[in-house]
C-alpha cells in the first residue's frame, strides 16, 4: 500500500510541475539577441545575465569543448546541409521560403496547441533590401507570401495582434533590417508537446538530407 501512495505522490508531483505556467521573452533588435525564461515566478534563464567567474575545473572542461568544436568546425549541421541543397535548387530566397513553409505546415498540425498560448507585445519589423530594385521586389514578394500566412495562423488561433508588424521593401538600401520581439506564456506540458512535435519534424528534414547525400 505504501508503494501505491509513493507512486501516486510522484504522479501528482509531475502533474503539478507540468501545469505550472512558463513565460518566454525573446528580443532580437539591432543584431542583439536576448532570451528570458520564467518557470512560474522563477527566472530560470537570462541570456543577458552576467557570467560568474569559472572555476579551474570548469575552464578545463570548456577547453575540452573548444577542442571538440574545433575538430568539427568544417562539418556542417544537417539543417545547414539541407539549406545548402535547397539554395542550389531554389536560390537563397527560395530556400528561405521553403523553411518558412515547413514552419507553416508544423503550425497547421498543432492548431489546438497554439490556442493554449498567450502572446504579449509582439513586434516584427522586416525591411527587405538588396543591390538592385528587381531583386528587392522579388525577395519582398517571397517574404510576404511566406510570413503572412504564418502570422495569420497565429493571430486567428491565439490572442496575437499584428498591429506592430511591418514588412516592407526599401529600394534605396542594400542591406536588410530585421527586428522581432515578443513574449509568450503557456503551461510547461504544452511546451513539452510542442518540443516533441518539432523534434518529429526535424527528423523528417534530416531524412531528406540523407536522401540527397
Amino acid at each position: 500500500m505504501t508503494a501505491v501512495y509513493i507512486i501516486t505522490g510522484i504522479i501528482l508531483l509531475l502533474f503539478l510541475l507540468l501545469i505550472i505556467p512558463v513565460k518566454v521573452w525573446l528580443d532580437f533588435t539591432d543584431g542583439i539577441f536576448s532570451l528570458k525564461i520564467y518557470y512560474g515566478l522563477i527566472k530560470v534563464y537570462n541570456s543577458n545575465a552576467p557570467k560568474k567567474e569559472k572555476t579551474l575545473e570548469e575552464k578545463k572542461e570548456e577547453n575540452k569543448e573548444r577542442k571538440k568544436t574545433a575538430a568539427k568546425k568544417g562539418k556542417k549541421s544537417k539543417i545547414s546541409q539541407l539549406f545548402d541543397i535547397k539554395k542550389e535548387q531554389l536560390g537563397i530566397m527560395g530556400a528561405t521560403k521553403y523553411f518558412l513553409d515547413v514552419l507553416k505546415g508544423v503550425l497547421e498540425k498543432i492548431i489546438w496547441l497554439i490556442k493554449k498560448i498567450r502572446f504579449e507585445r509582439f513586434k516584427l519589423n522586416l525591411v527587405v533590401a538588396s543591390f538592385d530594385a528587381a531583386t528587392t521586389a522579388i525577395n519582398y514578394g517571397y517574404f510576404c507570401t511566406a510570413i503572412y500566412p504564418i502570422l495569420s495562423i497565429l493571430s486567428i488561433n491565439s490572442n496575437l495582434e499584428l498591429k506592430q508588424v511591418n514588412i516592407s521593401a526599401d529600394f534605396n538600401k542594400t542591406a536588410m533590417d530585421f527586428d522581432v520581439s515578443f513574449g509568450l506564456r503557456t503551461r510547461l506540458i504544452y511546451f513539452v508537446i510542442i518540443a516533441i512535435k518539432l523534434l518529429f519534424e526535424y527528423k523528417k528534414l534530416i531524412k531528406e538530407v540523407k536522401e540527397n547525400e
